[in-house]
């Protein structure tokens, strides 16, 4: 820590021995401490010690480490990308040479969650002191370590504000007039909620600060996000996807896990492993809830013979893949792993079973191939490629068209690289299975597929395209009549009747998997994340989906069946008629909150039993909450004749523009496919079925 009394005598010592610039610079100074020791005028400070632990800044540190190294690598491969590349490694090195100099004085004043948050801050500026040695002209604001604003001190107005969806860290960089940077100040997003009109003093170091009053703002309108999984069950253990910001091994290789990759890791014994390596993990987690896995059996169970051993260099657990940090830990006799000893009686009876074991145990059953519903070959060279419609987690979806038949297709394009377990493979060809049942079907208000096809780097669907765009796009832009809402939600229904009646859960319904035709009729898309083989008795336990439209079964953890969906179809309603969500929050956290206890208000005008309706749909209890045949004989329904919307002969009173209309600018033309090569992947057998 900084004696500031010790400071204060040496600067007034040196105040007579200096001139010019450097003398304001020594009073400055001199101010600026004796304020700070008699406590004047001084707001609410904030600088990266009082809101960052020492712990998290020795994993930034680590996360510039390998930045700097994997750039490094970059320009060792390519030359050309030296002077672009030579300003993120500076970047990083100061930013590691900040985080060194600010550990001995962490001190945070509150305990950070670093949760993703959801909402904007505006910052007002009211004044700033800086010593006038330096010239500052710039406020970088980095969101999640994107630039997202410039902010010139000197000639933009008083205020900003920064957009936060997802995010956990904000950093605000000052740049001198030379475009040095002066000063730096890492805070965590979550330190902002609550906040408003709240007056604080950014320290950004050596006497250099922004007082500014901040507001935080709760975003309340409809955002558009990505679906995933965010939590499978194999054999007990809950695997939660998680992101490697340092070096962690997997449990079951036992490699270290490429930092800013995906991994999974259980919730309920801290159990770690590549994505690729949870197939063949075998062993039943200890915290589990064995009776979901009553077929399951592993003839394998040597256990470890544990003794203490004192720690010298680097060690990381077996189990839970951290790295030992106490002075002890547990070692096997026989086989050498090494363990927290707080992992003791979590760790698996797995002593000498090394991955040619593993290997030869695995045992995957994909499907059989099955005949194609069409068989013509194409590859990518058959089509011309016009505009990116959309991106999502595993590829992006865009507008083609087949030279030879001069047909518009939407090519659903997904990468095989990443595809990195069983589970995923078996995605695929579960949306492959639905596509192809609607299509046989000819089903009107569900997207049709007329063919799919892969090469060495990608799977290809072949879908309908449909031009009107998505739900999303059009319900912040349009106000649909009511007519016009009642034809969407009776569409929507049969849809997902048609799916419920296949015993097909859907678990994805949104706005976003909502296409429109040229005629102004719906279509729902994206089948994904669907379930097979699940009545309405069913029940599945794979944390998924979209957080907005998922139901409170679902965040329970408590087993869910596909009365999900008519939970995610109220959520749906509710969006179109409001414009915004039923349930919002500024954490995932508090998402989740509000969808298990709090009820959704019903502030804008809609029918009473459209909103009677809504409420019936939106019900906690799965078993009290409206089924199909309740939903399709409820009063809002009165008087739909359901043969006609089926048969498309009820016209719409909304038809979308031309296609280029009706699409995010945010979804870039990047027509970029990567196709060539010869790359075999582990998973080639579950793609039998694209030929």
């Amino acid at each position: 820590m900084v004696d500031f009394n010790e400071l204060l005598l040496k600067l007034k010592d040196t105040l007579n021995k200096v001139t010019g610039i450097e003398k304001e610079s020594v009073a400055y100074k001199i101010r600026k401490i004796e304020e700070l020791l008699n406590d004047i005028d001084n707001n609410f400070n904030i600088s990266t010690s009082k809101l960052v632990s020492a712990k998290h800044l020795k994993n930034k540190i680590l996360i510039q480490q390998n930045l700097i190294k994997g750039y490094q690598k970059l320009i060792r491969s390519d030359q050309r990308l030296y002077l672009t590349l030579k300003e993120k490694i500076d970047f990083c090195k100061y930013k590691i040479f900040t985080y060194e100099k600010t550990i001995k004085d962490a001190r945070p004043i509150y305990e950070s969650t670093y949760e993703k948050i959801i909402g904007s801050v505006e910052f007002n500026f009211l004044k700033v002191e800086f010593d006038p040695i330096f010239e500052i002209k710039n406020l970088f604001f980095y969101v999640d370590s994107i630039l997202k604003i410039k902010y010139n001190l000197l000639k933009d107005g008083k205020s900003v504000q920064v957009n936060f969806e997802h995010a956990s860290e904000l950093e605000i960089m000052l740049i001198g007039k030379t475009d040095t940077i002066l000063g730096y100040i890492l805070i965590p997003c979550d330190f902002f909620i609550d906040k408003e009109n709240f007056f604080v003093d950014i320290d950004f170091e050596n006497f250099n600060y922004v007082c500014t009053k901040i507001s935080f703002k709760k975003e309340l309108r409809l955002i558009r996000k990505n679906a995933g999984v965010v939590c499978i069950y194999n054999i007990g253990h809950g695997l939660e996807v998680l992101t490697s910001y340092y070096p962690k091994i997997c449990g079951v290789c036992q490699m270290f896990m490429p930092i800013f990759t995906k991994h999974y890791r259980c919730f309920r014994c801290k159990f770690s492993c590549h994505k690729k390596c949870s197939d063949i993990i075998f062993f039943k987690c200890k915290r589990g809830l064995f009776e979901l896995e009553k077929r399951w059996h592993n003839n394998y169970g040597i256990a470890h013979i544990l003794y203490e051993k004192k720690l010298s260099g680097f060690r990381y657990c077996n189990h839970c893949g951290e790295r030992i940090t106490k002075d002890t830990f547990l070692c096997c006799e026989r086989c050498d792993n090494v363990f927290h000893i707080d992992c003791k009686d979590l760790c698996f009876d797995s002593c000498q079973m090394d991955m040619n074991l593993r290997t030869l145990m695995a045992n995957f059953f994909p499907k059989q191939l099955q005949r194609s519903f069409n068989d013509q070959k194409y590859n990518i060279s058959n089509f011309e490629l016009i505009r990116t419609l959309g991106k999502g987690n595993f590829g992006k979806v865009i507008l083609a068209q087949n030279i030879k038949e001069e047909k518009l297709v939407a090519l659903k394009i997904l990468r095989k690289d990443s595809i990195s377990c069983a589970s995923e493979a078996k995605y695929l060809d579960v949306e492959r299975r639905i596509l192809k049942t609607a299509t046989q079907c000819s089903h009107p208000f569900l997207m049709q597929m007329y063919y799919c096809f892969q090469d060495s780097k990608n799977i290809y669907f072949a879908l309908e395209y449909l031009p009107g765009g998505d739900l999303f796009y059009h319900t912040l832009k349009v106000n649909f009549t009511q007519n016009n809402l009642k034809l969407f939600a009776c569409e929507i229904f049969l849809g997902l009747e048609f799916l419920h009646k296949n015993e097909i859960a859907y678990r994805d319904l949104k706005l976003n998997n909502i296409l429109l035709t040229s005629d102004g009729h719906i279509k729902l898309c994206d089948f994904g994340l669907c379930k097979e083989n699940l009545s309405s008795s069913d029940y599945t336990y794979t944390f998924c989906g979209t957080l907005d439209t998922i139901a409170p079964e679902i965040i329970k953890n408590e087993g869910y069946t596909n009365a999900v969906d008519l939970w995610s179809y109220g959520i749906v309603l509710y969006q179109l008629n409001t414009k915004s969500p039923p349930f919002t929050g500024t954490t995932n956290r508090d998402i989740c909150w509000s969808i298990i206890y709090s009820e959704p208000e019903y502030d804008v005008p809609m029918p009473e039993d459209l909103k009677d309706l809504i409420k019936k749909l939106l019900v906690k209890d799965p078993k009290k909450r409206l089924n199909l045949k309740g939903v399709k004989s409820h009063k809002y329904f009165h008087g739909v004749n359901w043969n006609d919307v089926f048969n498309l002969k009820i016209a719409t009173d909304f038809k979308p523009e031309n296609y280029t209309s009706n699409f995010d600018v945010e979804f870039a033309s990047d027509l970029h496919i990567k196709s060539e090569g010869n790359d075999e992947y582990r998973y080639d057998e579950f793609f039998e079925n694209f030929k």
